[in-house]
């Protein structure tokens, strides 16, 4: 047995930290581990070039994903912002084609963030928020009436998208949305942050507008309470983790839907019951989804592993414990 699994990185081949029982005589090697974020070549391309090759190839959506937020905080930096209108949000959801968005990166849309937690849980609620730009416009008129703004005879409502300047794939994703919130009459613009200052002053005071960062899903129950805890409104900086100050003490939002979710996360906190913990689960996923307070986007990238069928069997894809998982079962083929 020996470092057998190779990935590629930028297009070079370069040895991966991975063990398999194959030999390298054949006219590839063996390929395991994780594709280069970003949809860049040498990801997906090289699985398909390997199949081609007569290789088995491995392919799934990793626990990496992709979701846009609004900050609810006295300091958000944009004077304009209209984040606390869930009109508003909507109006941004409907404006984002999130299937074009996985598609530039080889991955698949998100409507569901317990998909990458306990995917027999969800019922996808993100689905409602399709991409129509009709949807926008209408949802921008009544709030542009509601608040005696005519949005159509000007550059339409400002948003400032604010994503880590090191994360290029990021980068480049929160540019082709700024595009489509633009096409759609939203005056959006980006801004780049060194990720230390995103995720260090800024995330701390609340001072960004709307922002597109990545969290990594789990499989168990245990993950996906910690993230749900993370949009308590109880749970204001630095006495819980509720960075978007979504219905806190100091949030522009506080409202039935906010003390609901308050109520719903005491409930969770005070049971130890599998199956309540499951219903509370979904219910605040969808109470998240219908007030718009994030948007899923995407999973981040693609996990996968390709192998010569005629060397080793027994490889498969497992997104939360890596390529090697089973690697116990590995064989060389009988004959």
């Amino acid at each position: 047995i020996g470092p057998m699994c190779w990935g590629t990185a930028g297009g070079k081949i370069g040895p991966w930290s991975y063990m398999a029982v194959a030999p390298l005589n054949t006219s590839l090697p063996p390929y395991c581990g994780s594709l280069p974020s970003g949809g860049s070549s040498g990801s997906v391309d090289t699985y398909q070039a390997l199949a081609t090759e007569g290789a088995s190839v491995d392919l799934a959506p990793s626990l990496d994903w992709l979701h846009l937020n609004f900050q609810f905080g006295p300091g958000n930096r944009n004077a304009g912002s209209l984040n606390e209108y869930r009109a508003f949000r909507r109006a941004v959801a409907h404006a984002i084609d999130r299937t074009e968005l996985a598609s530039e990166r080889d991955t698949v849309p998100l409507f569901s963030f317990l998909r990458l937690y306990r995917p027999d849980l969800t019922e996808d609620p993100w689905g409602q928020y399709e991409y129509d730009t009709e949807r926008t416009a209408s949802y921008l008129d009544s709030l542009g009436r509601r608040l005696d703004i005519d949005y159509p005879s000007g550059d339409g409502p400002r948003l400032v998208l604010t994503a880590a300047s090191e994360r290029t794939g990021t980068v480049t994703m929160a540019g082709s949305i700024v595009v489509m919130l633009a096409d759609a009459g939203i005056a959006a613009e980006l801004q780049l942050e060194d990720a230390t200052l995103l995720f260090g002053t800024t995330l701390d005071n609340g001072t960004w507008d709307t922002a597109a960062w990545r969290f990594t899903g789990g499989p168990g129950r245990s993950r996906a309470i910690e993230f749900v805890k993370m949009f308590d409104p109880n749970g204001l900086p630095f006495v819980g983790s509720n960075f978007y100050r979504w219905g806190t003490v100091d949030s522009k939002v506080q409202n039935s839907a906010t003390r609901l979710y308050a109520g719903l996360i005491e409930d969770l906190e005070a049971t130890i019951d599998p199956t309540e913990i499951d219903g509370l689960l979904r219910q605040l996923e969808n109470l998240l989804a219908e007030e718009m307070v994030i948007l899923p986007l995407m999973t981040h990238d693609q996990v996968g592993v390709a192998w010569w069928p005629d060397e080793v069997e027994g490889p498969a894809v497992n997104q939360g414990q890596g390529v090697a998982w089973n690697l116990a079962t590995w064989r060389v083929p009988a004959g």
